[in-house]
């Protein structure tokens, strides 16, 4: 099983380039850290429909208060349980090992990740399946920083790990680029695969 970890602020397109990759390859799984973490706190507001709804539901407006956050933002909540709560009880590598255990019932072979910005989670998933085994992508974009994040841009070369610096220009090209360079990260992980929907077995 292999893995790309793609690092960088918020609206840098790192869930386009996840979503970029599973459409253009079969043999694609996208899996977050922060999945766990969010049906977590999604069931504790809104239930059993919240913790069996997509993770990302709310990402269109997570930055938006909500009524029944107290006034809080879905993002604001996120990092206080994370970091308020789960993290002093359980440690930091425990999304780490959570997204392992999601990973390995996994039928893809490849696992895109899009939301690494912990070093610690990153370090546990490599000690477990190898340094050859994960490209660390990370997106940059003008004027696009962690302000209001708990995450940052984390460096895994200490471990082996190819880690890519992938720079998004502003306006409507960068789309295009990003898909070039993708092709040519996939390509490192499984230099079989190629475009045009090819499996990666």
């Amino acid at each position: 099983m292999k893995f790309i970890l793609i690092n960088g602020p918020k609206r840098t397109g790192k869930t386009s380039a996840a979503r970029m990759i599973a459409h253009e390859y079969f043999g694609v799984e996208i899996i977050g850290f922060s999945y766990h973490l969010k049906r977590f706190v999604h069931g504790i507001y809104l239930g059993r429909e919240g913790f069996e709804m997509d993770p990302d539901a709310f990402d269109d407006c997570k930055e938006l208060p909500q009524e029944i956050l107290g006034g809080k933002s879905w993002r604001q909540m996120y990092i206080h349980y994370s970091e308020n709560v789960i993290k002093p009880l359980h440690g930091k590598e425990w999304f780490g090992d959570k997204l392992l255990e999601t990973a390995t019932k996994s039928k893809q072979p490849l696992i895109v990740v899009p939301d690494s910005g912990f070093l610690e989670e990153g370090e546990r998933l490599v000690r477990e399946v190898g340094a050859d085994n994960v490209v660390l992508l990370r997106k940059y974009r003008p004027n696009h920083g962690f302000e209001g994040d708990s995450r940052r841009y984390i460096d895994l070369s200490h471990l082996g790990v190819l880690c890519i610096d992938l720079h998004s220009p502003e306006g409507g090209a960068w789309h295009y680029l990003l898909m070039e360079d993708l092709k040519n990260v996939v390509k490192i992980l499984h230099p079989a695969a190629i475009s045009n929907r090819v499996e990666i077995p």
